[in-house]
C-alpha cells in the first residue's frame, strides 16, 4: 500500500506541497526574525531557535498549545540548556497540507506564532522573569496565562481550522 500510494501521482503533489508549505513557513518565520537551525529548511520539519527570543521551547510550545497550534519543544544544536528545557520548536507542515492548507496559510500561521512570541517577550518583561524562572511550572504558567493574546489567536486557529477540516478519510 505505501508503495501505491508513493507512485500515486496525487501523493506525489501532495508531498511537494508539505516541503514547499514548510520552507514558506520557515521564509515567513525568519522575515519575522526567528533564527531556524540550518537557516530554512528541505523537509517537512521547520527547527527554531529561540535564544534570540530569550524563551524556552518549553514556553512557546506551551502558549501555542493554548492558542490551538501543535509544536514541539525541541533541543537546538550546540544548545545551552538542558533537554528538558530546551530553546528551541519544531514545526511540522504535513497535517496542515492534509487539510489542503498552502502558502498563505503558511504565513497566517507563521504570523499567529510571531504575535504569541511577541506577547509572551512583553508579558514576560512585565513579570519581571528570567530564561531561569521559565524552568519553573508555576512561574512558566503564570506567564503563559498572562499572556492575553493566546484566547484571541486561538479563535483566529479555530476560524482558519474551520476552513479546512479534516478530511472523512482520516
Amino acid at each position: 500500500m505505501a508503495l501505491y500510494e508513493d507512485s500515486n501521482a496525487k501523493f506525489k503533489t501532495y508531498g511537494r506541497q508539505i516541503i514547499k508549505n514548510a520552507r514558506i513557513l520557515a521564509e515567513t518565520l525568519k522575515k519575522h526574525g526567528f533564527n531556524l537551525v540550518t537557516g530554512g529548511t528541505d523537509s517537512h520539519l521547520v527547527l527554531v531557535d529561540l535564544r534570540n527570543k530569550e524563551l524556552l521551547g518549553n514556553t512557546v510550545a506551551e502558549a501555542c498549545d493554548l492558542a490551538k497550534i501543535v509544536l514541539n519543544r525541541n533541543g537546538i544544536p550546540f544548545d545551552p540548556n538542558p533537554p528538558f528545557y530546551p530553546s528551541g520548536v519544531r514545526l511540522g507542515t504535513p497535517g496542515l497540507t492534509s487539510r489542503n492548507m498552502k502558502e498563505k496559510e503558511m504565513r497566517d500561521i507563521a504570523g499567529f506564532i510571531t504575535k504569541i512570541v511577541s506577547a509572551l517577550q512583553k508579558t514576560k518583561t512585565k513579570l519581571k522573569l528570567s530564561l531561569e524562572d521559565e524552568k519553573n511550572k508555576d512561574k512558566r504558567h503564570a506567564l503563559v496565562s498572562q499572556t492575553r493574546i493566546i484566547p484571541i489567536i486561538a479563535k483566529q486557529v479555530k476560524a482558519l481550522c474551520k476552513k479546512f477540516p479534516i478530511k472523512d478519510s482520516y
